[in-house]
């Protein structure tokens, strides 16, 4: 094995683990240490080992400041070999974990070496030369980040420290000397407002109550029984309602009725005008045959025809009747309407032609 030439020895020698630690390493723990008086630092070691006639060469390349330890200890904890672990893998994945250093701004004459999982102080180090770039890394990344924000705990530790004594001056049961007890009495006991509050929501439910089984209570009713007087007048109610929804209902079909009436009547009026007009046009012997032996009378003459009880008249169709019209002007409604189909063997009551002429029975 071959050893470091360049060496500066510092402290006593141990006989049986040499500790060999570069340049960089000691600088940064150095710089560290400098700061390090009041608050305290530890720094965890990384390098390599070997191991040559029995005895143990440690030689440490890495340093990195670690916060979950603080004093000297024999065996870390899980938390501390976490981030040991984390921060060698991230900086120094080369090398492995070799021991630790606790900085209280005294001079650095040893370091805690960790073999098989025990910690154990080595006084005595050799510092050597070397070209170590991943140390000059992560001290040049240490110094590009920014240091954390002092954060002013005067006033927090001002609020915490009247808090802890108001807790202690409650707990004795005297708050001022002029002011022993009723202090407590008047800050504990409720006040007038809250009670008045508590007293208008216990009546605004019981309120909400009563107005729940009343309307419980009108849906009971049994046919036209009420079961009280509540009952009565929710029965009365109910009978009202219906007797306004029949009303409503008659109104409506009134209405229907008088507006088909009045539809019917301005058809009537216009079938009335156009047999006017093809009177007007049509002499009467086109639309008599010399086979009809039966007397064929004008639109206008039906009606007079029909009241005088003369059997069967003839009719001629003019444009745009209807036997339902025909009908309605000669009987008044359809009623007659079969008994003009029978006379005159017609299968279908709106199959009928113009110039047509049928027998309208008495």
């Amino acid at each position: 094995m071959e050893l470091p030439k360049n060496v500066t020895q510092i402290g006593e020698v141990n006989k049986d683990c040499k500790v060999y630690v570069e340049d960089y390493v000691v600088s940064y723990m150095k710089q560290l240490n400098q700061s390090a008086q009041d608050k305290g630092a530890t720094v965890a070691l990384y390098g390599k080992r070997q191991l040559e006639n029995g005895i143990s060469y440690f030689f440490l390349y890495g340093a990195c400041k670690i916060e979950q330890l603080s004093r000297e200890v024999r065996h870390l904890s899980q938390a501390q070999l976490q981030e040991i672990e984390r921060l060698r893998k991230k900086y120094f994945p080369e090398l492995e974990f070799a021991g630790y250093r606790i900085l209280n701004g005294e001079m650095i004459d040893g370091v805690h070496i960790c073999e098989q999982e025990i910690c154990r102080y080595i006084g005595g180090y050799a510092r050597f030369y070397e070209k170590n770039d991943a140390m000059l890394a992560y001290m040049l990344t240490v110094r590009e980040q920014p240091e954390p924000e002092k954060v002013d705990r005067t006033k927090y530790e001002e609020v915490q420290k009247r808090q802890e004594d108001r807790r202690g001056t409650v707990s004795s049961g005297t708050v001022d000397d002029a002011q022993p007890v009723e202090w407590l009495k008047r800050n504990t006991s409720t006040s007038p407002n809250l009670q008045k509050m508590r007293l208008a929501a216990v009546g605004g439910f019981a309120l909400l109550c009563l107005l729940g089984i009343g309307t419980f209570r009108e849906k009971e009713l049994i046919g036209d029984r009420p079961v009280n007087g509540g009952d009565v007048a929710a029965s009365a109610a109910v009978e009202q309602g219906a007797s306004q929804k029949e009303t409503l209902k008659m109104e409506d079909k009134l209405e229907q009725a008088l507006l088909t009436e009045n539809q019917s009547m301005e058809s009537l009026e216009i079938i009335e005008s156009q047999e006017k007009i093809e009177k007007e046009d049509i002499p009467e012997k086109e639309c008599l045959t010399e086979s009809q032996s039966e007397e064929v009378i004008p639109s206008e003459e039906v009606t007079q025809t029909s009241q005088k009880g003369s059997g069967a008249v003839a009719y001629i169709i003019q444009p745009g009747d209807t036997l339902i019209s025909i009908c309605l002007r000669q009987y008044g409604s359809d009623v007659r309407l079969t008994d003009v189909c029978s006379m005159n063997d017609i299968s279908n009551p709106d199959d009928i032609k113009e110039g047509q002429i049928i027998l309208l029975p008495d």
